[in-house]
Formats: C-alpha cells, structure tokens, sequence
C-alpha cells in the first residue's frame, strides 16, 4: 500500500547522487558555467573512472595544484564531437 510513510525527502546530497541534473544544475549556477558543458565533463570523468571531484577541482574550481589527466579531457572532447554529428 502506498501512503505518507513511503516518501523520502532526499538530502542535497542525497538528490546529487540519484539524479544526476540536480548536480550539474547545482554547479551550473554556482560556476556560471553552461550546463552541458559540465554535463559533458562529469561524464568524461565518469567514463574515464576518475572521480567527478576531479572536474570540479580542475575546471570550474581552477585548482592547478590537481594533476592534469589528460584521458578525461580527450573523452571530454570525443563526447562534444559526438554530439556534432
């Protein structure tokens, strides 16, 4: 039976990780960074099996004392090209 015990009410957090917008529209706001553009990078991280924190350090944060990968960013761009055609 469904009633009011089955809802959740998801933490920030918690929504982040099951709903994966609510992130990029959370660091597209923050960043004033366009939305896809991040989507892409989270994904490129994703697929490259780094940490997302990795993107957000590098590029949106500008944090330089993070290693550059240079994987993510040529999986970055194979996902934009992709997307072009």
């Amino acid at each position: 039976m469904y009633d009011a015990s089955c809802i959740k009410i998801l933490t920030e957090k918690e929504a982040e990780e099951r709903f994966p917008w609510v992130k990029i529209e959370r660091l597209a706001q923050e960043y004033l960074r366009d939305k896809d553009w991040i989507a892409n990078g989270l994904e490129a991280c994703v697929r490259c099996g780094v940490p997302q924190e990795y993107f957000i350090e590098y590029y949106l944060k500008k944090n330089k004392e993070v290693t550059y990968l240079p994987s993510v960013t040529l999986t970055y761009q194979e996902l934009r090209l992709r997307e072009r055609t």
